[in-house]
């Protein structure tokens, strides 16, 4: 028979049991086994609910059939609620004593008794054991849907992955209340042997059950209707899910859609934004221009406003001094005038000579008083300039404020646009994965959803735990290496031959080497053969072997990298928004 060919993974039709050895071909090849498991599951349940009342189902007539013994047993031990199977102890005793001595006499129903033991243990078994198969079929299938039915997102972020927050939200909820249902059903069942239910604390089917049919005191009679309620339940709660992993790359897709149109609006923003701050920066380089002209034309008047400040406070004193001589001067004149016909010839000479001095400083005064106006002028002309310059100071600094407003509103646009390109990426990041069936491979795998060159491109290199591990174990492991390669893990399976072809080839290619490089290359090998390599096989391996002097020498360069404080890069801006709600 010629080998098999991968081919036969494509034709061969998958149903949920091949998803245990194998990767699904598609999402909606997995969506469809689920479908399919989902519907055979129902059949099992309606043929179950069958078995328990027969094919007519009539689920009050059954626990009217119920009611009388179970209600003449109560009442001869006295029990208005029977919430716990342990209250009927003393009973089941006394009926079993009965049973192994006929000659014993009894004073209580022993039919009905019967039936109502027969009652209680045939819903415990149904409850611990006829739903077992149905409960464990429906937890795999869940189990399989939470791992291929990914959001690829976290259950908190940005409102523009409110698509992708909700759904991984959603479908937590959906595998919560999935287990809880099928749980629930083993949960009523210990319940009712321990500490005892009561009918409030069961589903709507029960409770409505029970006051339809008046036996709220014995809540056990509808554990079973409650227990194929839950299980139809989780199976409709399923199949939501489905529905809502099916529509969420389409959904995706029209969040990228959307947000490239938010880009495209931010771009312009963006350029128009960027006119006006070049605008606001002409603005500021003018007034920094017209500013230092005029410093300079200030600077240049220092010295002319002191040489000014002291010729008009020379100026100011003379003319000072000459109203002093001429009030002086005017009082002799008046003194020398009203004594005209009485002064002496001496006294004559000394009035017409202090007349021609107060004709000299009559003259002199407008002439300094001119001089005076004019150096006010100029002092004026400085102070003008002065006022001008502190004007231009202002513009200047109003300038500024409006060129770092207009950055600070340029910066915000920036950081949307930063944001919108992060969010656009992982939007476009998690359609990839939903539509790509390789991303199934690697899951199937426990492989990396993306390769590490890609995740860490344009960032510091990410500490590789394993890498250093096989650099510690290569440095000390001597000759041990063949050893090592021969205990380590392989999957898929290589087999002792080909491990053996494996350790010829190496130490054939590398004989001139060291044992470091030998063993460098084969765990090399062992990594790439190995899709599930970790740290934790490495040490597993070195155990084996004995070498626990490598294991301790991994574990403490391990603890002293996880003590290592991490210092974030300069080169890096952290851009922080706040909390943001996303929309159910």
């Amino acid at each position: 028979m010629p080998p098999a060919t991968g081919l036969n993974f494509y034709r061969r039709k998958q149903t949920i049991d091949h998803l245990a050895l194998e990767r699904p071909q598609s999402l909606q090849t997995f969506r469809e086994c689920v479908a399919k498991g989902l519907v055979n599951i129902d059949r099992k349940i309606d043929l179950l609910q069958q078995s328990y009342y027969g094919p007519d189902i009539e689920i009050d007539l059954e626990i009217k059939r119920w009611l009388p013994p179970l209600s003449k047993v109560l009442r001869e031990n006295k029990i208005t609620y029977f919430l716990c199977k342990t209250q009927l102890e003393d009973a089941v005793i006394l009926f079993n004593k009965s049973e192994g001595d006929p000659t014993m006499p009894i004073d209580f129903d022993k039919e009905a008794l019967r039936t109502v033991i027969d009652i209680i243990e045939r819903v415990l078994q149904y409850l611990k054991t006829g739903f077992a198969d149905i409960i464990k079929d429906l937890k795999t299938i869940c189990d399989y849907m939470w791992k291929y039915c990914l959001s690829f997102s976290g259950d908190e972020g940005d409102i523009y992955l409110d698509t992708a927050v909700n759904y991984e939200r959603q479908r937590k909820e959906f595998y919560e209340a999935v287990m809880f249902n099928l749980d629930d059903i083993i949960n009523m069942a210990e319940q009712f042997e321990t500490k005892g239910m009561q009918v409030q604390e069961l589903g709507f089917v029960a409770r409505d059950l029970a006051e339809r049919n008046k036996v709220t005191h014995a809540p056990f009679l509808v554990i079973i209707p409650q227990a194929f309620e839950n299980l139809r339940h989780a199976t409709s709660g399923m199949r939501k899910w489905l529905q809502a992993d099916e529509c969420y790359a389409d959904f995706i897709k029209h969040d990228i859609d959307d947000l490239e149109k938010k880009r495209e609006i931010q771009e312009k923003k963006i350029r128009d934004m960027q006119v006006k701050c070049s605008n606001h920066d002409h603005k500021l380089k003018t007034a920094h221009r017209y500013l230092a002209d005029i410093e300079a034309e200030v600077k240049s008047f220092h010295n002319r406003e002191k040489a000014l400040a002291k010729e008009n406070e020379e100026l100011t004193g003379g003319i000072n001094d000459v109203v002093f001589d001429l009030d002086i001067k005017a009082i002799r004149y008046e003194d020398y005038k009203q004594r005209i016909d009485d002064l002496s010839d001496f006294e004559k000479e000394k009035f017409i000579e202090l007349e021609y001095e107060m004709m000299e400083l009559k003259e002199k005064k407008p002439t300094l008083d001119r001089k005076l106006r004019e150096i006010g002028k100029k002092i004026d002309v400085i102070k003008d300039r002065r006022g001008i310059m502190k004007k231009r100071e202002e513009d200047v600094a109003e300038a500024k404020s409006e060129v770092k407003k207009m950055k600070k509103e340029f910066r915000k646009y920036e950081v949307e646009l930063e944001r919108l390109d992060f969010n656009l990426s992982r939007l476009k990041e998690i359609y990839r994965y939903k539509t790509t069936p390789e991303i199934l491979k690697k899951i199937f795998h426990g492989m990396p959803l993306t390769a590490r060159h890609v995740v860490n491109k344009g960032k510091r290199p990410i500490f590789d735990r394993l890498e250093k591990c096989c650099k510690i174990t290569s440095t000390m492991i001597d000759h041990d290496w063949s050893r090592l390669y021969r205990a380590l893990p392989f999957h898929p399976p290589r087999g002792d031959v080909n491990i053996s072809n494996d350790i010829d080839e190496i130490g054939k290619e590398y004989m001139r080497q060291l044992t470091e490089e030998m063993c460098r290359q084969s765990l090399w090998r062992w990594r790439r053969m190995h899709t599930r390599a970790s740290v934790e096989d490495l040490k597993k391996a070195l155990t084996s072997i004995r070498r626990k002097d490598i294991v301790e020498a991994i574990e403490e360069e391990l603890t002293k990298r996880a003590n290592k404080p991490s210092i974030p890069s300069p080169a890096f801006r952290t851009v922080r928004f706040p909390k943001l709600q996303a929309h159910s």
